[in-house]
Order: structure tokens, then C-alpha cells, then sequence
């Protein structure tokens, strides 16, 4: 045997290799087990490599057969199981369907079960992205490319970019806040500066819809399908006309709750009409006065127009509380007042006492005789101005005496007598010279 082989218990020892002809090489060290390469590399391998390899300071592990793993396994449960493996032919790092990589402590991981990638966290998932640039640029910070393809002929097919789900449970006192997306913009007001908090660009569909809200609160007095916060005084809502951008619809609301509805055409013309469509009723209800301004005219088409009918109450009257049978009809509450007379009106200390609003108009009074002989003195009718207190100046043509009405032919009508007759009066109400002219048609 040559000087340079050694055979000792199935082991061959040459010069420049330990060769164990059967079974298996134990190494049992008391200290460390030093492997010193001059190559850089130390190799494992049967008919493959798999090779350690240092460069500079740096290690690398290599799989010498082509497309190949690498696989990390751990033993639970006296079983072997598989953590992750370096994927060779994706060039990636895969982790075993339900295995997580953890951040900082277990409460904080990612993981995927070959169908959904979950990020789990105590506290916030954050996409920090700071860019320092001196040249225009499209920067983002955060890009969702969903693309879905394929026929599908049979089911709903739903595709959805982002969804979020909040659960907001267990909190029993204080303020309580739930937020499905909250989005702090702040923009740059140096040159020509636009700030958008959503930007939406949708089209494709059969239907689209740009904003679908689905709003299911437990205190429908305190829900809002749309809440909008424009503190700097702009245009709080724009919908811009389908056919020409710079034709539009704006809604603005400023100091004191004070609301504008606006159509605008930037066109030649006075086209951009406000059309109003109910499938029922069409009701305003103002609590204050409604104006109607008009450039050209105000037509009622195919339909009547009326007021609604109006009762005033014998001897009722807050201007005249503690006055006999003083009776207020406040035509301010309407213009068709009906009032059955139970007594005589003196016209000293009392008074039939008609409040006007302060717009012009014309005013029907319908008075019935309850019983018979009932009569109003010439002196017993009083015209008020619209604060329901002060008598009317009647100011018109030739100023009279305040508070005065004023007949057709001079003098108040002498009314009819018998029991359940029917007398008229019509009055027209000059607001600008607190005026009231009556004329009165008897016996119906």
C-alpha cells in the first residue's frame, strides 16, 4: 500500500481526502470544528453541491444543481415540516402555505396560504415613502394592479381593488370613532397647486357608479350618507355637465347654513336650465320667507294653484289679549282665511285685525254669520304691519290714518244679517306703502 493512503475501521485517509468506505463519519469534538478553505469554498455533496461560498466578508449558499431549492425545515411534533425554501427557478424566497415572517414579536407577521397574503399587526401598517425631487415627476407611494381576465360564464364575478373591513366592538363609554379610510392630504401651494383627497377615473362597465354609499347606522338622526367640510369657502359640491366640462351644477354652503344651488353654461346663452323631477308630491318647506326671482316670467302649466284654506278663531286675538271679541286672521299663515262671527265687532276696544306679510298680495277673507245680526263697525277693521304688532302707515296715494282699511266707495260695507249668510271680502295688500284695499261682495 503507498505510503500516502492510510486505511484504519472503513476509513481511507490519503493526502487530500478522508474517505469513509461504509457507513457513516461521526465527528465527536470536544472543542470547535474548524473548517479552514483557501478556495473560499466548502462543499456538501452526493452527486450534487451544495457549496458555501465566501467573497469578501460575505457569505452566499449555492444549490449546484440548476433550479434546484434550498429548503428550511423544522420539526414539530417529532415531525419534520417545511418553514421555506429558496425557490431556484423563481429566484425567490418561499414560504410554506400558513408560515409566517415575523417583525419584532409574534404579534406582528405576514403570511400566505397560496390563496390570500395576510398582514397582521398590533398597530399600524406603514408605507413610509419620502422623495427628494428637483424635476417633475409621477411619484406613488402605494400601487394596487388588479387584473382580472377570463370568460365567465356562469356566478357573479366581483372584482375589487382595495377592501377594507373595520370591527369596531367592546368599547363601552367615551367617544367611539370608526373610519374606513381616512385620507390626510397636504399640498404644495407653491405654483399652480391641485389637491385631490380621491381621484377616481372609472369607465368600462355596462353601469358605473363614481361613488356608491351604503349607509346603515344605529341613530339615523345622527347618519350621513355624504358629510362635506369645506372650511376655506370653496365650491363644496361641482357636477360637471356629461357633454361640455365647463358646464356644470355647483352646491355651496357658507356662514349660517346659507345654501346656493347654481347651473352654469360657459357657453353663449341662458340654456343652463334646473329641472326638478318628482314622481310625487313636490313640497318646500321654508321656515322662513321663499322667493321666487325671475329673469322672464312664472307659468303654472297644465295644473291649478291655490292656498291652502286658513281658520281664524272668534275673540282670538294675541295683539288685542285682553280686548272683548278682538280677532286676529293672519293672513301671514295664508292667503284664504275663513272667520264665523258669534258677537258684534264695535270697533272701540274691539277690532277684526288683519296682519299682512311683507309682500304684496291678494287676500280673501270668507266671513259667515253663526247667528243672526252680527255686525262690524266701520271702525272695527285694523290693517297691521308684518311684525304683527304695529298698525299698517298706509302711506299710498294720499296718506290716512294708520292702520286704516280702505273701501271701494269710501266707507266699510254693511254686512249681511241673517243667520249662515256669506260675505266676501277681497283685499289687495300694497306692502310697500303698507296699504289694505277692500271691497267686499255680500249676501252669498
Amino acid at each position: 500500500m503507498p505510503k500516502t493512503q492510510l486505511i484504519k475501521d472503513h476509513h481511507l485517509w490519503t493526502r487530500d481526502k478522508v474517505k469513509n468506505i461504509s457507513g457513516d463519519v461521526t465527528l465527536d469534538i470536544a472543542g470547535d470544528i474548524i473548517l479552514d478553505a483557501g478556495g473560499t469554498d466548502i462543499k456538501l455533496f452526493n452527486t450534487t453541491n451544495l457549496v458555501f461560498t465566501q467573497s469578501s466578508n460575505d457569505w452566499g449558499i449555492i444549490n449546484a444543481l440548476n433550479d434546484a431549492d434550498i429548503i428550511f425545515n423544522s420539526l414539530t411534533s417529532s415531525l419534520s415540516q417545511e418553514v421555506m425554501r429558496i425557490d431556484a427557478s423563481a429566484r425567490s424566497l418561499l414560504m410554506a402555505s400558513g408560515k409566517k415572517i415575523e417583525f419584532g414579536d409574534a404579534g406582528e407577521y405576514i403570511t400566505g396560504d397560496g390563496t390570500d397574503l395576510t398582514i397582521v399587526s398590533g398597530g399600524k401598517v406603514l408605507i413610509d415613502k419620502d422623495i427628494d425631487n428637483t424635476t417633475g415627476a409621477d411619484n406613488v407611494a402605494l400601487h394596487v394592479d388588479f387584473d382580472r381576465i377570463g370568460d365567465v360564464s356562469l356566478g357573479a364575478d366581483i372584482a375589487t381593488g382595495i377592501e377594507v373591513e373595520v370591527d369596531h366592538t367592546g368599547a363601552s363609554d367615551g367617544t367611539i370613532t370608526s373610519t374606513g379610510v381616512n385620507i390626510n392630504v397636504t399640498g404644495d401651494s407653491g405654483g399652480t397647486s391641485i389637491g385631490y383627497g380621491v381621484l377616481m377615473d372609472l369607465d368600462g362597465a355596462d353601469t358605473c357608479y363614481g361613488l356608491y354609499l351604503d349607509v346603515e347606522a344605529g341613530t339615523a338622526s345622527t347618519s350621513r350618507g355624504i358629510y362635506l367640510d369645506n372650511t376655506n369657502g370653496g365650491t363644496d359640491f361641482k357636477n360637471v355637465s356629461s357633454e361640455l366640462s365647463t358646464d356644470c351644477f355647483t352646491l355651496n354652503t357658507i356662514e349660517n347654513g346659507e345654501t346656493t344651488l347654481t347651473t352654469s353654461e360657459a357657453g353663449v346663452g341662458s340654456t343652463a336650465h334646473l329641472n326638478m323631477v318628482a314622481d310625487g308630491d313636490f313640497k318646500v318647506d321654508a321656515a322662513g320667507d321663499i322667493n321666487l326671482i325671475a329673469g322672464g316670467h312664472v307659468e303654472f302649466d297644465g295644473c291649478g294653484v291655490g292656498f291652502d284654506k286658513e281658520t281664524a278663531v272668534f275673540s282670538t286675538s294675541p295683539i288685542d289679549s285682553n280686548a272683548n271679541d278682538s280677532t286676529d286672521v293672519d293672513f301671514r299663515l295664508g292667503n284664504k282665511f275663513e272667520l264665523t262671527l258669534t258677537d258684534d265687532i264695535s270697533g272701540s276696544g274691539e277690532f277684526i285685525n288683519l296682519i299682512f306679510p311683507a309682500t304684496s298680495g291678494n287676500f280673501i277673507l270668507v266671513l259667515i254669520q253663526g247667528v243672526a245680526n252680527c255686525t262690524v263697525a266701520s271702525a272695527g277693521w285694523i290693517a297691521y304691519q308684518s311684525d304683527g304688532s304695529t298698525p299698517a302707515l298706509n302711506d299710498a296715494g294720499n296718506p290716512q290714518a294708520d292702520g286704516r282699511v280702505r273701501w271701494a266707495g269710501g266707507s266699510a260695507p254693511t254686512l249681511s244679517t241673517s243667520q249662515y249668510d256669506i260675505d266676501i271680502i277681497s283685499i289687495y295688500w300694497d306692502a310697500d306703502n303698507e296699504t289694505a284695499f277692500a271691497v267686499a261682495s255680500l249676501e252669498f
